[in-house]
């Protein structure tokens, strides 16, 4: 996979993730907090309805005693027993909530009772807290009675026939599970938690009415605190109280189970209960997470689909930007037939096409720079033939007048003069034809390519030897001729892969053009260092230098800026083929005409790049240059 294929299936899986993210994003402080506020709504409104059903339940036992207190007054505490008895059995069967009725002083002390489940005159008679002057109907705080069952009682004052003071009151024992199964039990909405408290924070009735009867502390729950605290609120009248119904929120907490919930209370009547009703803030998000579920899958089906979709696109784009590389590649290996396929409507089509059209431009000036090659060799050729045509006219015309002047005598009979003159005549003849076939065999062997031979040869001392043989003709062209050694730190031998005699010829061939190119005055210097498990033989002159247009041109066969007759163009051709073959190359560099010369040969060290230690053998006028 190409930068770009990357960057498109990375673009692809951007666009498929992006509007998955905000739309997540959107639902989660957008939707969530709107579901959570209406849950916290509905937990707020089921707290209601079940207030509205408690305080009925109540009321309605609270309307049989008030009927029967204002209806009878004092004569409930004068009437005969069994007239007491028949009428407080009325009650409790009208009402199936009441478990006991009770005639009860002003002081909350039993007078009379009857009960549903007991006969009359067992157990202990009740005894009532009562609120002194209290005007209207009350409940006590809850009750266990002997067999378990929990009960509070409500009472109904009984006044004096004028109404001016009550006398007594009239109670009736309200079981506490009926309420809670009648108002709690059936009416949930979803999950929830729904309970009743009086106005001490204790448990009196509950959906699961087993935490009622193992006395749950419900007052951790943030809903039962704040009732609780509106209730020791003395500047909040009963009245305000229970206006506050209307104005219920639920709150976020954690409730007395530890769990995370909304709840919300709402007060019973007058009777200083509340409804409490708890919701699990999980019931509010449980949509959300469904949603997010649904989302992840078809998030990652959404995201497989870019991935493949991206990656045929990514393939189509980058498939002809890889062959235009392997075309390149192939051009710079020298592949110049190879056409790029393809070269559609789109840009990298037009790129192809363009490329191809520069590539066919280019083979046509690689053709017509190879025919002007051509060309400049055949004119070479032609230069070189006019060369040894040159050198082999003087011995022809000298075969060819004493020939001549064989011929005339024999034509004019002068037989002794022939005899005396042919012996010298004919010696004279074979001389020339020999120097004519010694001319024809040194342009033969200057013509063929000699073959790179391989063995380790001592750079130093082939330097040496053949600075040896030409510093007497630069003494006399008044040139100094100096050698250099540049050291890594320690006095070293380096050792080549090259052949000794086809060195020295190449030395000399590169020393002899060096001196030819500098005149009295000038220097020519033979660097040798090493470096990077390679030899660095430089010969740097300093005189006339090459000119730039003729700089490319160097080391092309039959290619020479020297006059006619002193160059064939073939010396510095023949040591970069040598030097190749070493595996090494051949460097040449030119700032222009009047600025000298300098020539590299790069040739592989020997023994893996090992060097031989030793002394170096250096002349008078050499140089160790100590580098590191």
């Amino acid at each position: 996979m190409t930068k770009i294929g990357t960057r498109v299936l990375t673009y692809g899986l951007f666009m498929a993730w992006m509007p998955l993210i905000l739309i997540g994003l959107f639902v989660i402080f957008t939707i969530g907090p709107r579901l959570e506020a209406g849950v916290a709504e509905k937990a707020a409104a089921s707290a209601r309805v079940k207030a509205d059903v408690v305080n009925e339940l109540l009321m309605g036992v609270d309307n049989h005693l008030q009927a029967v207190a204002m209806t009878s007054h004092e004569r409930l505490f004068t009437m005969d027993a069994e007239s007491r008895q028949a009428l407080f059995y009325d009650l409790l069967k009208t009402n199936p909530l009441l478990e006991e009725v009770y005639l009860l002083d002003r002081k909350g002390n039993s007078i009379a009772w009857v009960s549903r489940w007991r006969p009359t005159g067992s157990g202990q008679p009740e005894k009532a807290v009562v609120k002194p002057e209290k005007k209207s109907s009350f409940i006590t705080n809850v009750h266990r009675e002997s067999d378990g069952r929990l009960t509070s009682m409500i009472c109904t004052p009984i006044r004096s026939t004028g109404w001016q003071e009550t006398i007594g009151y009239l109670g009736g024992k309200v079981r506490l599970r009926g309420v809670a199964d009648l108002a709690l039990t059936g009416n949930a909405q979803g999950r929830e938690n729904s309970f009743i408290v009086d106005e001490t924070g204790q448990l009196v009735g509950h959906e699961d009415f087993s935490q009622v009867l193992s006395g749950v502390d419900v007052r951790k729950s943030l809903a039962v605190q704040e009732f609780m605290q509106t209730l020791r609120r003395e500047e909040t009248p009963a009245a305000e109280r229970t206006a506050m119904v209307g104005e219920t929120t639920a709150k976020r907490y954690v409730n007395y189970q530890g769990a995370d919930v909304l709840g919300a209370y709402v007060p019973v009547g007058s009777w200083g209960w509340a409804v409490v009703v708890e919701k699990e803030r999980d019931e509010a998000l449980k949509p959300v997470r469904d949603w997010m579920v649904r989302f992840y899958f078809v998030g990652l089906f959404l995201s497989l689909s870019a991935v493949g979709i991206s990656y045929i696109i990514a393939n189509k784009i980058t498939k002809p930007i890889r062959e235009l590389e392997q075309g390149v590649n192939k051009i710079a290996r020298g592949e110049w037939d190879h056409d790029l396929p393809g070269g559609g409507d789109d840009e990298v089509g037009y790129l192809v096409s363009a490329f191809n059209r520069m590539l066919k431009e280019q083979r046509q000036k690689k053709e017509l720079e190879e025919r002007l090659v051509q060309m400049d060799k055949m004119a070479a050729l032609g230069t070189v033939a006019a060369s040894v045509a040159h050198e082999i006219n003087n011995p022809l015309a000298v075969i060819s007048g004493y020939s001549e002047d064989m011929l005339d005598r024999l034509r004019e009979g002068d037989n002794d003069a022939l005899l005396a003159d042919g012996e010298r005549y004919l010696s004279i003849i074979c001389d020339q034809t020999k120097r004519c076939k010694n001319i024809i065999r040194m342009w033969l062997d200057t013509a063929r390519l000699p073959q790179a031979e391989s063995e380790p040869v001592n750079v130093v001392e082939t330097v040496e030897a053949v600075r040896e043989l030409l510093l007497y003709r630069a003494q006399k062209k008044g040139i100094t001729l100096q050698k250099c050694l540049i050291t890594n730190g320690a006095g070293v031998l380096p050792v080549v892969i090259a052949s000794r005699g086809q060195l020295q010829q190449v030395l000399l061939n590169l020393l002899i053009n060096a001196l030819d190119a500098c005149g009295e005055g000038d220097r020519v210097e033979i660097q040798i260092e090493v470096r990077d498990q390679e030899c660095f033989l430089r010969i740097i002159d300093s005189g006339v230098g090459i000119p730039k247009e003729n700089l490319s041109r160097i080391g092309q066969s039959f290619f020479t800026t020297k006059p006619p007759g002193q160059g064939t163009g073939l010396g510095i051709y023949i040591v970069n083929e040598l030097v190749k073959g070493w595996g090494g190359r051949l460097e040449i560099f030119s700032e222009g005409e009047g600025k000298g010369t300098v020539v590299t040969l790069r040739l592989p060290l020997a023994n893996n790049g090992r060097e031989q230690h030793g002394k170096p053998n250096v002349s008078s006028d050499s140089c160790i240059d100590h580098r590191r």
